[in-house]
């Protein structure tokens, strides 16, 4: 059950950090806002692989549980996906300059 909860926070703390990095950036773009979001990428990325540290852990110790098997892909899934954009992060595709 704890795993569950920690998976699902680091989850979403990961996903939520990144999105409110791009957002301030978006609401007030200038260069110090823009340098934010590759940091906000590598620390979400972190946070994800966390998560999938542990959705794999809890997958381990319960593997008759597709519920724990879905959870671990979801979160691997993601973890991939912020790592893909941690490239686009660093080039400045996510963020913009005024």
């Amino acid at each position: 059950m704890i795993l569950r909860v920690l998976t699902h926070l680091f989850l979403l703390g990961a996903l939520c950090l990144l999105a409110g990095a791009i957002a301030h950036n978006q609401l007030s773009p200038s260069f110090t806002t823009a340098m934010t979001v590759p940091f906000a990428n590598l620390a979400s990325l972190i946070l994800a692989l966390i998560a999938s540290a542990l959705a794999t852990y809890g997958y381990r110790r319960d593997q008759s549980s597709r519920a724990a098997k879905r959870r671990m892909w979801i979160v691997i899934a993601c973890a991939l996906v912020l790592a893909l954009l941690l490239p686009m992060s660093d080039l400045g595709y996510l963020s913009s300059v005024r």
